[in-house]
């Protein structure tokens, strides 16, 4: 199994977990009572005004309780806690998004490593072709039409055709072949362009 199958396969898995209601709804609630603990500590220690059938009367909050102001205490220690636990979490998301950015920027290198050894010269040279004509309209006829003086036979003029759709260099759609982003990165790679 290559290192892209591998990434595509972890990826959606890894996000499903990340993206599940209870994981969400517990980010959710730890940053509204960070974001907005100060009001919710000045809202809970002011005196409070309540109306009922038209009489107006004011609720004050009980004295201070020692049982209370430990539990206080212990509530801002989970606080604290959970907002380490976060910040822990957020850091190993990026760094696997880091991991798995490098791993797929290796696979690529490792591939193009590989078909620079496989595609033979003239192979490269139809795909800088394809490369250098991509503003223009190119069908198999134009492709044989203008290598067939420089590849004399007809079937290996269509075995690099096929050898270059195969390896995702180029990509043929309604009749027009053109190059691909990876054909692009690919001739860089190899420092035949810019």
């Amino acid at each position: 199994m290559s290192w892209i199958e591998i990434i595509v396969n972890l990826v959606p898995k890894y996000l499903s977990l990340l993206l599940t209601w209870p994981v969400l709804g517990f980010i959710l609630g730890i940053i509204f009572i960070t974001k907005f603990s100060e009001n919710i500590k000045k809202f809970l220690s002011e005196n409070r005004v309540k109306k009922v059938g038209g009489v107006e009367f004011e609720e004050q909050q009980k004295p201070e309780d020692p049982i209370a102001e430990e539990l206080e205490e212990k509530n801002e220690e989970k606080r604290q806690e959970l907002d380490s636990k976060l910040s822990e979490l957020t850091t190993e998301i990026e760094n696997k998004d880091k991991i798995i950015e490098i791993n797929k920027q290796i696979a690529e290198a490792n591939r193009f490593a590989y078909l620079n050894l496989f595609f033979v010269v003239t192979t490269k040279m139809v795909l800088k072709w394809f490369y250098d004509s991509k503003n223009s309209l190119i069908t198999k006829d134009v492709y044989n039409t203008t290598y067939s003086q420089v590849i004399l036979d007809v079937a290996q003029r269509e075995v690099i055709l096929d050898v270059l759709k195969t390896n995702g260099m180029i990509v043929e759609e309604n009749f027009i072949y053109k190059i691909t982003n990876d054909g692009e990165k690919f001739l860089r790679y190899i420092k035949w362009i810019i």
